[in-house]
């Protein structure tokens, strides 16, 4: 086999192990594309609906009895003391901190709530100063829970060296948290207030993604030009292997 003829087969080998990859690359940014479109959609209708009341008295709670993503919740009782710090959120190109306050509902059941982002002080081992709202109050807002596991590296992503609250975390480690808190009345699912005007938000501008359903689309559009490039090189080369008159 001629130099020639081994490159035609070493592109072809080539384009038919890239080319399914690239392609199913494209058809999988459309898909998440679809999905956000569809959340969207979700957020948008059951922002229009008025909020129920959530009695949550600690309980244990099947997966399919949590309301849904979104739906517009009320909730009667107090914040507690106990502050989780989730780190490195940005927003307006400053690092800051998502504020989670432990929240006792008035049937005794406990949530993590979710107050909003905070900017971070200048030094790291500074924390911002947060004030927990007293009494009894009624708050507003929605679960949250992504759609996909978010992975927590090591046997724990809490800051351990704080001895007094609040505490750094970079994600939610719903067994560690539930451990620290010491309560078994906690609801593993994120509260996330709704907006600037229920008592105790601080700057509640939720992203429920980085990433756009027209980034998505971006995406998929670039992958699927590369595997049109991939494809219209690959033939190129071999019609000139042809025009050569192949192994002749």
């Amino acid at each position: 086999m001629n130099p020639e003829r081994k490159g035609l087969v070493r592109i072809w080998l080539f384009c038919a192990i890239l080319l399914p990859v690239t392609v199913s690359l494209g058809f999988w940014q459309l898909d998440r594309a679809a999905q956000k479109q569809a959340i969207q959609a979700t957020q948008a209708r059951l922002a229009t609906q008025s909020a129920r009341s959530f009695d949550y008295t600690g309980a244990a709670v099947a997966e399919k009895e949590v309301p849904q993503n979104f739906q517009p919740l009320k909730v009667e009782g107090r914040y507690r003391p106990e502050v989780f710090l989730l780190d490195n959120r940005i927003r307006d190109g400053r690092v800051g901190y998502e504020v989670l306050n432990m929240f006792e509902s008035r049937a005794g059941g406990l949530l993590l709530v979710n107050r909003g982002w905070i900017a971070a002080p200048r030094l790291r081992n500074q924390f911002p100063k947060i004030a927990i709202p007293e009494g009894s109050v009624s708050i507003e807002g929605f679960f949250y829970k992504p759609d996909g596991a978010i992975p927590v590296y090591g046997e724990s992503n809490i800051d351990h060296l704080q001895a007094e609250w609040p505490k750094r975390i970079q994600g939610l480690d719903w067994a560690a948290i539930s451990n620290l808190v010491a309560d078994e009345k906690l609801l593993t699912r994120e509260f996330r207030l709704k907006s600037t005007s229920v008592t105790g938000a601080l700057r509640p501008d939720w992203r429920i993604s980085e990433m756009s359903p027209e980034k998505h689309l971006g995406y998929a559009v670039q992958w699927f030009g590369l595997s049109l490039a991939l494809l219209v090189l690959t033939l190129l080369y071999s019609l000139r292997y042809r025009a050569r008159g192949g192994d002749g």
